[in-house]
C-alpha cells in the first residue's frame, strides 16, 4: 500500500511540470480568445455605428431637401418682394 502511494507521488510530482505548462498554455488560450472576441465586438460596433449613420443620413436626406426648398422659396419671395419696390 505504501508503495502504491509512494508511486503515485512521483507519478504526480514528474507530471506536475507539465501540467503546469498545459495550465500557462490553455490561460494564454483563453486570454487570446478574448481578445479576439473583444476585437470582433468592436468590428461590429464601428460597423453598426456606420450602418446606422448611413441609415440615419438617409433617412434625413428627404426632411434636409425639404427644408432647402423652403429656403429656395423663401429667398425667391424675398427676392420678388425687393423687385416690386
Amino acid at each position: 500500500m505504501a508503495f502504491d502511494l509512494v508511486g503515485r507521488l512521483r507519478i504526480t510530482d514528474a507530471m506536475t511540470p507539465t501540467l503546469r505548462r498545459v495550465s500557462s498554455e490553455l490561460d494564454r488560450t483563453n486570454l487570446s480568445v478574448k481578445k479576439v472576441a473583444a476585437s470582433t465586438g468592436s468590428y461590429r460596433n464601428a460597423q453598426n455605428a456606420a450602418t446606422q449613420s448611413v441609415n440615419n443620413f438617409s433617412g434625413g436626406l428627404p426632411n434636409l431637401l425639404g427644408k432647402l426648398k423652403m429656403l429656395a422659396g423663401a429667398v425667391v419671395a424675398v427676392g420678388t418682394a425687393f423687385d416690386g419696390i
